[in-house]
């Protein structure tokens, strides 16, 4: 990133970015973690293999099971310095939408906001969403994230206008995160929240700062 995130007065509340989240939610099927095989055979309780739906296999998983208790400390003080996203952490790991932290100072400073998404199926799951017509306007795969899948999604053709956008990275076949941006209408949300993305993984791939 060549340049701080955008401080921004974008006229979207943090509550309509979590429907990102609200929307990728899903039943659990199962308990998350790092060893769950994809390639293991559904079992006795009816349990889809994984992957599945045309997700890709995340090829070297991590057990995020101690952010999710703490989500955050998915990124780190110089992170968001280096970020340039202002404002006091703001924790919520019993959220309904999945254990979430939030950063960003009122109305006039870009929000972050990562949600560990509450299912066990990760990105297999949303694959499976996006097969329903009209669930997402936008849902790319996109390049690994420091080696983990990835897919840049919008639920509706304003968000990008409104400075809005949001990528999913598989951690491992059971566990994906959302990662989201709310930055000044104008600007490459889907660009800044890249590089947010890419400093959160590396804090989990390395098991914390």
């Amino acid at each position: 990133m060549t340049a701080r995130l955008r401080t921004a007065a974008a006229g979207v509340s943090l509550a309509a970015i979590t429907l990102f989240a609200t929307s990728c939610s899903s039943p659990t099927v199962g308990k998350p973690g790092a060893g769950d095989s994809p390639s293991s055979s559904a079992n006795s309780g009816g349990q889809t293999s994984l992957p599945h739906d045309g997700a890709p296999k995340v090829p070297n998983p991590v057990d995020i099971s101690k952010f999710k208790a703490q989500p955050c400390t998915t990124l780190t003080a110089n992170q968001l310095q280096t970020l340039g996203v202002q404002g006091q952490a703001k924790p919520d790991p019993q959220s309904s939408t999945g254990s979430q932290c939030t950063w960003g100072g009122g109305v006039e400073a870009t929000r972050v906001n990562i949600v560990f998404v509450p299912n066990s199926g990760g990105l297999s799951d949303l694959y499976k969403l996006n097969k329903q017509k009209g669930h997402f306007y936008r849902f790319e795969p996109q390049d690994p994230v420091n080696g983990f899948p990835a897919v840049l999604e919008n639920l509706d053709k304003n968000q990008l206008s409104n400075g809005i956008c949001a990528y999913d990275i598989g951690m491992n076949d059971r566990d994906a995160v959302t990662v989201l941006l709310q930055e000044q209408p104008g600007g490459n949300p889907c660009d800044d929240v890249k590089q947010v993305a890419l400093s959160a993984t590396k804090t989990m791939k390395n098991g914390g700062s």
